[in-house]
């Protein structure tokens, strides 16, 4: 019997957003990163890990041997950079399911952002150990998308995340960004019911807390059975709630995205482009208040109010128990990505019937995706430089 229906090919089974936030990540993560995958950059570390296990269990990252596997513990970067941007691509879809985004522009967006963000190219120095990374932020934005996707198993979200935070301890800010996105975009939309975004609010921030927990547990587990004992490295069990921590922790988010930094090479234009996508976020976020007549809903607003004020504390967590450094700020994408998803959610209500703050959010998104682009290169071309400039010293000498 002769079928003439037609087979839908597989790729085209996805929803149109999905394909774009993949296929975006994909193609601007190898043209922002090909150097990366395909030279090898020495660091110090690097150049004693061509071959390593990544047994890391000493600094809390109990899981980072198996999440290394993928690449056979070998510093191979064309085969790390292909799984990367598998995992990263997988993790974008998986972002603008979670935060409901719609259209394909805004797809397009976070997958670029997610890829091009300037943290990831300080994550790709450190070859060895970058898809395994890529892998954690992956499993860390997979612990939300349950919670939110499979209300009822919702439990299940803690192992990803206890992972996630096992291979990186910095990735459990990536889970806390994604989840605090969520819960304030939810409060934004006067359709949505209070009770059920204040129930989905509780029932991620329980997996947040389980998955600490398993985390933790499972790092005495591992010390235990190796027979070794924690380094000085600070991690999860250290950190501190301290008035001055808290401070310097909000005061250092601030920094980052509206003055020029040098140690992230964040100059005036990036800052002018921060600016100008932040204002428009905030725009719309007033406007969305006034049309939806949100500001007469008091439990709402104060809500609103509460959120607001935990974003640099849950984007910026990892500042409680580690130094700031580039590659534990990758949960700092959220920020664009969440311009992003504001634009999407609430597009006929603002910004399609205001021109003017549609072209200033476009302009200053693509500007900040062409400017993290030459974050990055700066950052591989400073790197190698550097080694070149040393090993030709050291061969002269």
């Amino acid at each position: 019997m002769n079928d003439n229906k037609t087979t839908v090919p597989f790729w085209q089974r996805f929803p149109a957003q999905f394909r774009a936030a993949f296929l975006s990540t994909v193609i601007v993560g190898l043209a922002v990163h090909l150097f990366a995958f395909s030279n090898i950059i020495p660091n110090a570390d690097g150049l004693s890990r061509i071959f390593d296990e990544q047994q890391m269990a000493v600094s809390g990252r109990w899981f980072l041997h198996y999440a290394s596997m993928f690449h056979g513990y070998i510093q191979a970067p064309g085969l790390i950079g292909g799984l990367s941007l598998l995992f990263l691509g997988t993790a974008s879809v998986l972002i603008v399911d979670t935060l409901e985004i719609r259209t394909i522009g805004a797809s397009i967006l976070c997958g670029a952002f997610a890829v091009v963000f300037p943290a990831l190219s300080h994550t790709f120095l450190y070859t060895f150990t970058a898809s395994a990374y890529a892998f954690a932020i992956f499993l860390a934005v997979l612990s939300v998308w349950i919670v939110r996707k499979k209300p009822r198993l919702s439990w299940l979200g803690v192992i990803p995340l206890a992972c996630a935070v096992g291979t990186y301890q910095a990735y459990f800010a990536v889970a806390a960004s994604l989840a605090l996105s969520c819960v304030i975009l939810d409060l934004l939309n006067g359709d949505r019911d209070l009770k059920d975004t204040v129930k989905n609010g509780v029932r991620v921030l329980l997996m947040l807390a389980l998955g600490a927990a398993v985390y933790y547990i499972m790092m005495k587990l591992f010390l235990y059975a190796k027979g070794v004992e924690l380094l000085s490295y600070k991690g999860m069990n250290s950190v501190s709630l301290s008035p001055g921590t808290v401070w310097v922790v909000y005061r250092e988010f601030v920094y980052y995205f509206l003055r020029p930094n040098t140690v992230n090479y964040i100059g005036i234009p990036m800052i002018c482009a921060h600016w100008a996508l932040i204002g428009t976020a905030g725009v719309c976020v007033l406007i969305l208040v006034q049309k939806q007549q949100l500001h007469r809903q008091s439990l709402r607003m104060i809500l609103l109010a509460v959120g607001a004020a935990l974003i640099p504390l849950a984007f910026n967590f990892t500042q409680l128990f580690s130094v700031a450094k580039p590659t534990t700020r990758y949960s700092f994408v959220f920020v664009y990505l969440f311009c992003a998803a504001l634009a999407d959610q609430f597009w006929e209500v603002t910004l399609k019937k205001i021109p003017w703050i549609r072209v200033v959010a476009c302009a200053a998104s693509a500007l900040l995706i062409l400017l993290c682009a030459q974050v990055s290169n700066l950052a591989y071309t400073a790197s190698a430089t550097a080694h070149r400039a040393t090993e030709t010293f050291t061969t002269n000498l």
